[in-house]
């Protein structure tokens, strides 16, 4: 018997902003990409047991299209 278990509140909220940081990301070239998605789990890792709400974690990261204008803009220089 299979079991699965079920994804809590902080779980859909880290997937969601990890989704829409991926849809934002379109763009960027592969390695960056997977750069950016693993630097993003690991900091949501990281303080999320400390604060207990990945909620207030993704507020402290901002809105996913952000952070991906600030790794564009930082290709241009």
């Amino acid at each position: 018997m299979t079991t699965t278990a079920q994804l809590t509140r902080a779980d859909a909220v880290v997937l969601e902003y990890l989704g829409e940081l991926w849809s934002h990301s379109e763009g960027l070239t592969p390695r960056l990409r997977d750069e950016l998605m693993v630097t993003v789990a690991r900091y949501i890792n990281s303080r999320q047991p400390t604060t207990r709400d990945a909620a207030e974690v993704v507020r402290w990261l901002g809105p996913p299209e952000a952070l991906v204008a600030a790794i564009r803009l930082g290709q241009r220089v």
